[in-house]
């Protein structure tokens, strides 16, 4: 007989992420306007979109640490 585990809820993290991405934005106007031109060196359309995928990666780990522990 196989042996069930918590799994990862996909959908919910979406959902939440999209959320807390909107809340961020209409409350704290954190990302809420479109990026200009590349200034310098540093490519800000790339780092924020490297922080947002760091930021749904941690939102992923939390609802499976909660799976676990609901498990």
């Amino acid at each position: 007989m196989p042996v069930s585990q918590p799994c990862e809820n996909s959908i919910a993290v979406e959902e939440a992420y999209k959320e807390i991405m909107t809340l961020l934005r209409d409350k704290y106007y954190v990302q809420k306007f479109p990026l200009g031109p590349q200034m310098g060196n540093l490519n800000y359309k790339k780092e924020r979109s490297k922080r947002n995928a760091k930021f749904k990666e941690s939102l992923r780990w939390l609802f499976r640490l909660q799976s676990w522990e609901d498990f």
